[in-house]
């Protein structure tokens, strides 16, 4: 399983290399619609996940809105942690401010042109 690790185009093989043939992988991304430059489109990165006979078993696109619900519960556990990391650790407090900063910035995206997009992927070839 790869989580928004890295971009579509580096994960596939790295998770290519660690199925077996017949195995299922998942792949979580950001991606948007066709014509839009915010990224990788859902089509494109379709082509990427098919060119080496591996089958689409399940495409889950979150609506924006859905996003926008899971962010906010997710960021405000963050806050919540980093708050008590800051009052522990000091000298932290900046860097968790940034990373917060970080994470509400990647909110914001993930519920407008880009979308999370979860592929569940049976590798092709011979079992």
């Amino acid at each position: 399983m790869m989580l928004g690790l890295f971009g579509v185009e580096k994960s596939l093989p790295l998770l290519r290399r660690h199925t077996c043939a017949g195995g299922v992988y998942v792949l979580d991304d950001a991606t948007c619609e066709d014509g839009v430059d915010a990224g990788l489109s859902r089509s494109d990165a379709r082509e990427l996940i098919e060119a080496n006979g591996d089958r689409i078993v399940e495409v889950v696109r979150q609506t924006p809105s859905a996003a926008r619900r899971q962010n906010a519960a997710l960021y405000a556990r963050l806050r919540q942690r980093a708050r008590r990391l800051a009052h522990e650790r000091p000298a932290l407090a900046k860097e968790l401010a940034r990373f917060l900063d970080g994470q509400r910035r990647a909110n914001v995206m993930l519920s407008g042109e880009l979308r999370s997009t979860v592929w569940v992927v049976r590798k092709g070839g011979k079992w």
